[in-house]
């Protein structure tokens, strides 16, 4: 039997239909909504840009997924794409439940004018950016997760951690607090912060010094040939033209 994947969303809830095991789901949208997560346990829901992913923590184990997440604001899904755990794409597509009538619980002889139904669509107040009610993967230790992580001086870490989705910095404790301290790891004997943000200023601080290194060794004369391409352009067009 082939085995797909069904999305429902609308009416502030988005559910999912399948017969397999879902490893993964990823959903492009159109809008901005609040999402309150509903998966289970072992999974979480990341946000980036106009992008949802659902997966499971690094402690791996699959279950039946059903209930995702329920939202407020506008919400139009462009793309969809399930795997299974093995990471295989399955069939898939997404389905608006959209019945307004039923929604607002009237007869068929609705008086509502269409322009209230499709602010009624967008739940009044537009969002300007999506955000999910659990900013933070709680509870993860090393006991359990086979990972090597560091603090600041080089020691080796052990004990329970966490990670922030905006910017996946890892730090100490299994939960939030002010004591908590952010967690490194080695790379090509480099220790650096487990974070998108400390790798992204590591290779902007390369990029800018090869820039100033070309441009010491001439790079700023490269551009000189432009110009006269330029000039001998419209010299061209202009004689073209007479």
């Amino acid at each position: 039997m082939n085995k797909r994947a069904i999305l429902y969303y609308g009416d502030q809830n988005c559910t999912i239909e399948c017969s397999d095991l879902i490893g993964g789901i990823q959903i492009w949208y159109k809008g901005a909504i609040q999402i309150i997560d509903k998966t289970p346990d072992n999974f979480e829901i990341f946000i980036k840009k106009n992008m949802i992913l659902i997966i499971p923590t690094m402690q791996i184990e699959y279950v039946g997924l059903k209930d995702l997440f329920s939202y407020k604001g506008y919400f139009k899904v462009q793309r969809l794409i399930v795997s299974n755990p093995m990471g295989v794409e399955m069939p898939s597509f997404a389905k608006e439940m959209a019945d307004y009538a039923e929604m607002l619980g009237v007869s068929e002889n609705i008086s509502t004018r269409s322009e209230d139904l499709n602010k009624g669509k967008e739940y009044q107040n537009r969002l300007k950016q999506s955000s999910v009610n659990t900013p933070v993967i709680k509870g993860l230790n090393t006991k359990t997760h086979d990972v090597e992580l560091f603090l600041s001086d080089g020691t080796p870490y052990h004990g329970g951690f966490h990670f922030h989705k905006k910017d996946m910095a890892c730090m100490t404790g299994g939960t939030h607090t002010d004591a908590s301290e952010t967690l490194y790891y080695y790379s090509d004997n480099d220790l650096l912060p487990v974070n998108t943000k400390g790798r992204g200023n590591k290779l902007i601080r390369r990029r800018k010094s090869k820039r100033r290194i070309a441009e010491g060794a001439g790079g700023k004369r490269r551009k000189k040939p432009s110009k006269k391409f330029k000039r001998k352009k419209k010299f061209t067009v202009s004689r073209g033209g007479y």
